[in-house]
């Protein structure tokens, strides 16, 4: 069993690295600025002396699908707000996902995702993707051309390169050009129809590229925010109480005001094509997402919304080291072994241990922290515990070993990497 689940993690890590390295763009978070009130464990967390609890920043999530006239899911994104900075909200991330991502349908079928919003609707959608992307979404949206061009009109026109015509085929059967090949000036409803155009036959891949270009061109247009930020109902820590001006996850519209009112980054998650006949007896257009990646990019840009999958602990993955691949390595080798992830952050200012390090409040926790660590190597250590982090029962800290340990080298692919982004 063991040889077939690290059979299973080599293979899907290495369908992920060449994403990750795009990861270091995504922003960091820091959960040092946001202390408080609440704690799942507070039954346990009574005694005197605990170290001070910190609170996750909220990091809400929302999804957005894209239809064609037919009523056909042709785009998802899972849409990540950044945390709130001195009470305001701006910014994030958009996380592109295949529509023909493997994922449990409601009849317990195994379907594409896209198969969820045929026959479930927006709903039966969200609730797909929730499960296949391990997390909870606060709001959604559904939109067609009219109402994606409704959406993009604040950003149009756009100035798109296409490496060929954008083809899409009609109700009745037809193929027509949307936008022909070369630098396109785009205005919002050409910018929907892009978005909305798939031909029949055709596999989602000669179009994912596409659309992740036309998101990385929208968030290179918004620059450092376009539109008015969100004002957040919460006080900052030591200051006054802002007047709130919404709350940015209580409806679509306002979310999607919230991010784009600041910088936003984009992220294409990896994936493989299903050949399996058990699993796709007819062959459809079905892909294997990553499950690490997935893990990996989920805690590191909205980690207050992530679900763990598992009954074990929970683990707050650091790493000083400067390569997010090494992290994903990690993550990887932790979920594989049945292990939650729930944050992850690349911090260089960190001070590098030369073996890995766990700590944990909990001594119940210890037995299952140090089983999980021995499947990253031999080395660690455990150092007393600094932080009390709520929802997290382990925080886990790479060490210079790591960089052998991980044995990146098998997989033979480049070990720099651009350096991670600063908070915005």
């Amino acid at each position: 069993m063991s040889a077939l689940v690290d059979r299973r993690r080599r293979s899907t890590i290495i369908a992920g690295l060449a994403g990750i390295i795009g990861l270091v763009s995504l922003p960091m978070l820091s959960i040092a600025a946001a202390k408080t009130l609440k704690n799942s464990k507070e039954g346990k967390d009574i005694l005197a002396g605990l170290p001070d609890l910190i609170l996750v920043p909220p990091t809400p999530g929302a999804l957005f699908a894209a239809v064609d006239d037919q009523g056909v899911v042709t785009a998802v994104s899972l849409l990540a707000l950044s945390p709130p900075r001195n009470g305001v909200v701006k910014g994030g991330t958009i996380i592109q996902v295949p529509v023909g991502a493997k994922t449990n349908l409601a009849d317990d079928t195994v379907g594409r995702l896209a198969d969820a919003y045929t026959s479930g609707g927006q709903t039966g959608l969200v609730e797909a993707a929730e499960g296949l992307l391990g997390v909870t979404m606060l709001t959604s949206m559904v939109a067609g051309p009219e109402g994606i061009t409704a959406l993009l009109a604040p950003y149009a026109p756009l100035d798109v390169n296409l490496a060929a015509d954008v083809v899409t085929t009609d109700a009745a059967g037809v193929e027509k050009v949307v936008a022909p090949a070369g630098t396109v000036s785009a205005d919002a409803t050409i910018l929907a129809a892009m978005l909305t155009a798939q031909q029949d036959g055709r596999p989602e891949s000669e179009r994912f590229g596409r659309i992740g270009d036309l998101w990385s061109t929208i968030a290179l247009r918004v620059g450092p925010g376009i539109g008015t930020p969100i004002t957040t109902p919460a006080a900052t820590i030591g200051t006054a109480a802002p007047t709130p001006t919404a709350d940015p996850a209580a409806d679509f519209a306002t979310f999607w005001q919230a991010l784009f009112a600041g910088e936003t980054h984009v992220y294409r998650l990896n994936s493989t094509p299903v050949t399996d006949p058990v699993v796709n007896p007819t062959g459809i257009d079905m892909v294997d997402l990553n499950l690490a990646e997935v893990v990996h990019v989920t805690a590191t840009v909205l980690p207050s919304s992530v679900s763990p999958a598992f009954s074990s602990i929970t683990f707050y993955v650091r790493s000083p080291l400067g390569d997010s691949r090494l992290t994903l390595e990690a993550v990887s080798r932790l979920v594989f072994s049945g292990a939650n992830v729930v944050l992850v952050k690349e911090d260089t200012s960190l001070e590098t241990p030369e073996l890995n390090t766990i700590s944990y409040i909990d001594p119940s926790d210890g037995a299952q922290a140090e089983a999980f660590i021995k499947t990253l190597g031999a080395g660690y250590t455990i150092v007393p515990a600094e932080q009390r982090i709520d929802n997290v029962d382990v925080v886990l800290t790479l060490g210079e070993q790591w960089r052998t340990d991980a044995d990146l080298e098998r997989l033979n692919v480049a070990t720099t990497v651009a350096p991670p982004a600063t908070e915005g």
